[in-house]
């Protein structure tokens, strides 16, 4: 949307350029029909299809990889199938969260043994010093927390004992 609207601008001061003039003309209509096509596209799609359209565009505005989409989902399926293609486990997105740190947060277990029996770091960190362990206790997934637990995961000590204060903290 960002992009039609610069299009719009920079078409508009350059036909304000050409005014009058057969060139400016012709990009105004380009542009016209640029912006009327599209709106007829996005009103013919299917809730569904607009949904998935929205995640693909925030998807690559937030720097995700497929396989950070899969752990979010629990498509442990198709994380299966991109581990074997050989994609980054520990590959970050522009926030610094990983694949393990959206399983994390999902409760996906399953994925999270995946994960990290493919090589995630257990202890990498995002942007702002929150690790896996710390998201699976802040929101509540105790068996995920137990399991990174056992592995030896951790996270800074102010996250972890405000989430234990807060009864997040993992069943020993």
């Amino acid at each position: 949307m960002t992009l039609l609207f610069g299009l719009v601008l920079l078409s508009s001061a350059l036909a304000k350029a050409l005014a009058h003039t057969w060139i400016g003309i012709l990009v105004s209509i380009i542009i016209v029909s640029y912006a009327t096509f599209d709106w007829f596209r996005k009103k013919s799609l299917t809730a569904e299809q607009r949904l998935e359209e929205e995640n693909s565009t925030r998807a690559e505005e937030e720097g995700l990889n497929e396989l950070m989409i899969c752990s979010a989902d629990g498509n442990l399926f198709r994380a299966k199938e991109l581990i074997a293609f050989g994609i980054n486990v520990n590959a970050q997105s522009n926030s610094g969260t990983t694949a393990l740190m959206y399983a994390a947060r999902n409760g996906h277990l399953p994925l999270a043994e995946l994960l990290v029996s493919s090589g995630a770091e257990i202890n990498k960190p995002s942007h702002k010093g929150s690790t896996a362990f710390a998201i699976a206790q802040k929101f509540g997934h105790i068996d995920l927390s137990a399991y990174l637990e056992k592995l030896g995961a951790r996270c800074s000590v102010i996250r972890c004992s405000t989430l234990q204060l807060r009864g997040f903290a993992a069943a020993s």
